[in-house]
């Protein structure tokens, strides 16, 4: 089991890095470096995901699939067979639960952007006549 120190110990915390970079504000602003926890970042990438036309989730990629064919106007055209991507969740080891709380608090306006793509992402299943489905994000078109 990864401890708090032993994981810390030369790692730096991706400090919102989502928030950062949908809002924008990838490293400094006039030689100066961001902020990662300000409640206008958050804003900002909050506004920028209502700019999005399909939002997606890698743990639903066969769903997003979906959604952008209807998008693109081929609904009734089978989703792809075949969709590679990297699901590593299977190699995670356990970790210390004070890791995984200053995890979250140092990022937690990622947490509040996953939560945001979320109800974006279920609401868009809902528009299809998806909702509450689970079609697949195991990477592998179902096999």
């Amino acid at each position: 089991m990864h401890t708090t120190h032993s994981f810390l110990q030369g790692q730096s915390i991706a400090r919102n890095r989502m928030t950062r970079v949908l809002a924008g504000e990838f490293c400094c602003q006039a030689g100066s470096p961001v902020k990662y926890d300000t409640p206008a970042l958050l804003q900002s990438a909050l506004a920028h995901l209502d700019e999005f036309c399909v939002v997606g989730l890698t743990s639903r990629v066969l769903d997003t699939m979906v959604y952008v064919q209807h998008v693109l106007g081929q609904a009734g055209d089978k989703p792809p067979k075949e969709i590679h991507w990297h699901n590593n969740a299977g190699k995670y080891q356990p970790i210390d639960q004070e890791l995984v709380r200053q995890l979250r608090t140092a990022n937690k306006h990622d947490m509040a952007l996953y939560g945001a793509a979320t109800a974006r992402f279920e609401a868009q299943m809902k528009a299809i006549g998806r909702a509450g489905q689970v079609g697949g994000g195991d990477g592998d078109g179902g096999r």
